[in-house]
């Protein structure tokens, strides 16, 4: 990438949709050295119709916290003849946001004040053929079914994960976030009125676990009784 800086009329290049005038600052100063050119916009309205000007651009750098819906913004880029590689930045970051956006095709997730570090680290090695979503279809095999990780001390609900697989032995929760092997959870696995509750440990994926997929391993802990035969009905659903 050169570093003309300047918008001269040609494409690609850093479309930044940021809210905060001196965030649109700051970001630009990160980022214009290391892209031919940088347009910034205050908000997906604007950020639509600046696509239709003077698109295509090769990356989206998306403010979720800036007016405008960021979220069908995102699923808009998808549906272009040459999508952008999408970044997307929030203040009040969650495991079920960026479960959320990493569905649709997001190649990273920066929590705001974004640091040169992180910045950095999430462009650093794309190419075109990563500018393409990986994610182009809904990977969550059981549609009305979800887990919640519920919270040790109240029992609430946490935090959502969309379940792409299920057996009686275990789940693969589809999240962005990394947990570390050997964590436990309390999920709540929730089809339909049915709620089954169960203990869970992040396990090792299995051997021909699509890798492409953003999510974790679970191995349910001392299942037996009701929830053993609930998670089989759902199983076998």
């Amino acid at each position: 990438m050169s570093q003309r800086g300047a918008d001269d009329g040609a494409t690609g290049g850093v479309l930044l949709i940021e809210g905060s005038a001196i965030g649109r600052q700051l970001l630009g100063l990160l980022l214009r050295p290391r892209f031919d050119r940088l347009v910034p916009a205050n908000d997906c309205a604007q950020a639509t119709a600046l696509l239709a000007e003077r698109g295509p651009f090769d990356v989206v750098l998306v403010d979720l916290d800036g007016h405008g819906d960021a979220e069908a913004f995102v699923i808009a880029l998808r549906s272009l003849s040459a999508p952008p590689a999408v970044l997307v930045m929030t203040r009040t970051p969650s495991l079920e946001l960026e479960t959320r956006y990493s569905l649709l095709g997001v190649v990273a997730f920066l929590a705001k004040p974004v640091g040169a570090p992180a910045l950095f680290g999430a462009l650093r090695g794309l190419d075109r053929g990563a500018f393409v979503p990986t994610v182009l279809r809904k990977v969550a095999r059981y549609a009305d079914v979800w887990a919640e990780a519920l919270d040790g001390e109240t029992g609430a609900a946490a935090v959502r994960f969309e379940v792409h697989d299920i057996t009686r032995d275990g789940a693969f929760l589809l999240t962005h976030a990394s947990l570390p092997l050997g964590e436990r959870l309390m999920l709540c696995i929730r089809a339909g009125r049915e709620a089954i509750e169960v203990a869970a440990e992040v396990a090792p994926a299995a051997a021909g676990a699509d890798a492409a997929l953003p999510g974790v391993s679970v191995r349910f802990v001392d299942v037996g009784g009701a929830a053993a035969r609930a998670l089989e009905r759902l199983r076998d659903a």
